[in-house]
C-alpha cells in the first residue's frame, strides 16, 4: 500500500462511520431509492469501499484545529470494549449483505439527490463545486469558464481553472493564458504559483522563461495551495441541500479537497530533465523543493517538493546531503507508513468506536495536513492499546474469556 493510498484506506474508515461510499457519479442503474437515512452502523463492510476509493482516486468555511485534552478514560475504556465486540463474531455477528447494502443505498440516494439540488442551484459557488466534482473535461471548463465570466476576480476558481488547463492538450481550446494573467496579478508571491507557470511554459517550449519563473518559484515569500478552501467549497455546498448531517459535511469536504490535486509528475519531469543539463535548473528546483517540503497541505505535494530536491542535489552533486534530506523526510511521513503496516482490524473497530477521535482526526487533516492528522490519530490509537491489556481483547491469554474457542 502507496503512502497516498495510506491515507485514503484511514479516509475510508470516516466514510464506513457515516455510511458513505465514495462514488462521483454511479450508474443509473445503482440509484436504488432508500426509505431510510439512519446513520450507518460501524460494522458496515469496509474492504470494498476501500479498494473502491484506492481504485476510484488517482494517485498523483475553515475551522479553528480542535484543541484540549484527549478521550477520557472512560471513553476510551468505552471505546475497547465496543471493539472487543466488534472484533468477536460470536458477540457481535457481522452485518448481513442485505443490510450492508442498505445502508450503501441510503448514502447513494443521498449523494444522488444532492447533486441534483446542485444542478438547479443557480449559485455561482455551487456552479463551481460541480465543475470540480465532475470528470468530464470538456463540462469543467464551461463551467469553470462561466464562474469566471460572472466574478473575473474569483481567486479559487483561476487556481483550480489554470491547474485544469494544464492537465489539458493544447489543442483543447482552454483559455489558459488570460487566467493565467489574472491569478497571477492576483497571488503573484504565490510559489506554487510560479512553479505551476513554469510548468506550463516549459510544456510549451519556453524553456528560458520557464527558468526565469522556476527562480521566482523558488524565491517567492508566500506558499499557498488553497486545500482548505477547496474543502470549505465542497463541504458548503452539500451542507446547502441539507441532506448530510454536519459530520457528514466535513467529511464530505476532506475527501473532496484531497481528491483534486495538480499535475505533480509534470512538475517533476521538467526539473528533472533541466536539473540534469543545466546548474541554474538544479538550483532553482532545489530551492523551490526545499521550502515547499512542509508539513502542512497534502502529503503529496510534499512528495513531490522533496523528490525535487533530492534530484536537483544529485545533480549538484551533493550526494551526502540529498541522502540527508530524503532520510529526513522518510522521518517526517513515518506516521503514513506506520499507519498503513499497524492499520489493523483492531485499531480500525477502535477507531470506529470512537466518534471524537474521528472527529479530532478528520479536523487535524483538514486544518493543519494530512500528517498532522495521522500523528494525532496514530498517537491516539497507541494510547488505548498502552492503557488496556483487557483479556476479552486478548483470547489467547484468557482461555475463558468471551471470544474463546469452544472446547
Amino acid at each position: 500500500m502507496t503512502l497516498r493510498h495510506a491515507f485514503l484506506a484511514g479516509l475510508a474508515v470516516l466514510l464506513i462511520f457515516i455510511g458513505y461510499r465514495f462514488w462521483r457519479e454511479p450508474p443509473e442503474a445503482q440509484r436504488a431509492p432508500s426509505s431510510s437515512t439512519e446513520p450507518a452502523s460501524t460494522k458496515a463492510v469496509i474492504a470494498p469501499i476501500e479498494k473502491a476509493i484506492e481504485e476510484t482516486i488517482e494517485e498523483p468555511v475553515a475551522a479553528e484545529p480542535r484543541v484540549g485534552s484527549v478521550a477520557s478514560e472512560d471513553t476510551i475504556a468505552t471505546a475497547l470494549e465496543d471493539s472487543c465486540l466488534e472484533l468477536n463474531p460470536a458477540l457481535n455477528p457481522p452485518l448481513s449483505k442485505e443490510e450492508s447494502k442498505r445502508l450503501e443505498t441510503d448514502m447513494t440516494t443521498r449523494m444522488t439527490a444532492a447533486r441534483k439540488q446542485l444542478r438547479a442551484s443557480t449559485m455561482r459557488e455551487h456552479l463551481h463545486a460541480r465543475a470540480m466534482m465532475t470528470n468530464d473535461s470538456a463540462e469543467r471548463l464551461k463551467m469553470l469558464s462561466q464562474v469566471l465570466h460572472d466574478d473575473p476576480n474569483n481567486l479559487l476558481a483561476l487556481w483550480h481553472a489554470v491547474h485544469a488547463c494544464a492537465k489539458l492538450s493544447r489543442d483543447f481550446g482552454c483559455p489558459f493564458q488570460e487566467w493565467e494573467q489574472r491569478l497571477i496579478q492576483l497571488d503573484g508571491q504565490n510559489s506554487r504559483l510560479w512553479l505551476l507557470v513554469a510548468s506550463n511554459q516549459y510544456n510549451a517550449g519556453e524553456t528560458t522563461d520557464a527558468l526565469e519563473s522556476m527562480k521566482r518559484a523558488a524565491t517567492s515569500a508566500e506558499s499557498r495551495h488553497y486545500i482548505k478552501e477547496s474543502m470549505n467549497m465542497y463541504q458548503e455546498a452539500y451542507a446547502s441541500t441539507g441532506l448530510f448531517s454536519s459530520t457528514e459535511e466535513v467529511m464530505l469536504g476532506v475527501t473532496f479537497g484531497m481528491d483534486w490535486h495538480p499535475a505533480y509528475r509534470q512538475y517533476e519531469t521538467m526539473c528533472f530533465e533541466q536539473s540534469e543539463v543545466d546548474v541554474e535548473w538544479a538550483q532553482a528546483c532545489g530551492d523551490y523543493g526545499a521550502r515547499n517540503t512542509t508539513t502542512h497541505g497534502p502529503v503529496a505535494s510534499s512528495k513531490s517538493a522533496n523528490a525535487i530536491h533530492v534530484n536537483a542535489l544529485r545533480n549538484l552533486g551533493e550526494s551526502e546531503k540529498a541522502h540527508a534530506v530524503q532520510k529526513a523526510f522518510s522521518e517526517l511521513i513515518k506516521p503514513l507508513d506506520d499507519f498503513s503496516s499497524n492499520y489493523s482490524d483492531d485499531r480500525r473497530a477502535v477507531l470506529l468506536a470512537n466518534p471524537e477521535m474521528l472527529e479530532r482526526a478528520m479536523s487535524y487533516i483538514r486544518d493543519e495536513g494530512e500528517l498532522a492528522g495521522y500523528h494525532y490519530l496514530f498517537a491516539e490509537l497507541d494510547k488505548v492499546y498502552t492503557r488496556s491489556n483487557r483479556p476479552e481483547c486478548n483470547p489467547e491469554q484468557a482461555p475463558d474469556g468471551p471470544g474463546a474457542p469452544t472446547p
